[in-house]
């Protein structure tokens, strides 16, 4: 194919490792990139457990599982800040991704605590309450019994 492309299917060669064009091109103090891939492994990690809990919470209507998805959600915010602001290289890429990502955080935490305030709010905790899934009993005229 030529020098336009990598070994990757259909990703050019400059996009498909981004996160090491600095590195190569540019000086990199060997602790400050070991800190920068131990922190960007951690936020893949605190990312995965954040949807995680989100879908768990949603499923089930579970307020903990919701409140742990928007904690975890702050948490994955504040390492998308480090990275936009505070990594050694910060390139035109990173800022545009960057901003992307912050934006989606934001939407997804309005959205979670919308969630959350409607799951706290329901009816889930007032005694007697029937789910809508559960089949009430209806005994007619006749005697007969309806589900």
């Amino acid at each position: 194919m030529g020098r336009g492309y990598s070994a990757t299917p259909c990703v050019p060669d400059g996009c498909s490792n981004m996160s090491s064009v600095p590195g190569q091109a540019l000086s990199y103090p060997g602790k400050i990139l070991l800190l920068d891939v131990c922190l960007l492994l951690l936020m893949a990690v605190l990312e995965t457990l954040r949807l995680y809990w989100g879908v768990r919470g949603n499923l089930q209507e579970s307020e903990r599982c919701v409140g742990f998805s928007l904690a975890l959600t702050l948490a994955t915010t504040l390492f998308a800040v480090y990275f936009l602001l505070w990594q050694a290289y910060v390139l035109q890429a990173d800022i545009i991704i960057g901003a992307v990502l912050l934006v989606l955080y934001g939407l997804s935490g309005a959205l979670g605590l919308v969630t959350l305030a409607r799951f706290m709010r329901s009816d889930h905790h007032i005694e007697g309450w029937t789910s809508k899934f559960q089949r009430k009993k209806f005994v007619g005229q006749t005697g007969a019994v309806f589900y």
